[in-house]
């Protein structure tokens, strides 16, 4: 049953190559469509006006109100930079001021300011050991500044 199919198979094929015909290799096909010429222009271009406004047209008046000198306006509510400033946003900046969290609001206590800042990246151990050799190290230097060392 195989051995058929490709039989009949390649009879379809060879008689497609024998009775289809068959065109020059450079010839071009005909079109069957061709576009139509483009339009001619005018010697002039078209030339469109605005008509007049209808005596039933009425339009609106022109604003003629002064606005406020910038002087008069609070600057810390018209800056370039914030334009207003909610109650929102000044209760949020007073209650930070105090001391307080702005994410959950809860009360945080003031760093002692003798100490030195608490980065939490896994270093502070380091900064502390440092810290007295870097001390140690800018006396030396503003001492050798002050002397004057001669290279």
């Amino acid at each position: 049953m195989r051995n058929l199919a490709s039989l009949w198979t390649l009879l379809l094929m060879l008689t497609i190559a024998l009775v289809a015909p068959t065109r020059g290799r450079h010839e071009h096909p005909v079109p069957v469509w061709t576009p139509p010429p483009p339009p001619r222009r005018h010697a002039t271009a078209r030339r469109f006006t605005v008509p007049p406004p209808r005596s039933s047209e009425v339009l609106p008046e022109p604003v003629t109100d002064t606005f406020p000198e910038p002087e008069l306006l609070d600057p810390e509510e018209h800056s370039p930079v914030r334009p207003y400033v909610t109650e929102l946003e000044r209760l949020r900046q007073a209650r930070e001021e105090e001391g307080h969290c702005p994410a959950c609001g809860a009360a945080v206590p003031a760093p002692d300011p003798s100490a030195p800042p608490a980065y939490g990246d896994g270093l502070d151990d380091v900064r502390a050991e440092l810290s007295p050799l870097v001390r140690q190290w800018l006396s030396q230097r503003e001492q050798a500044n002050a002397v004057g060392v001669v290279r």
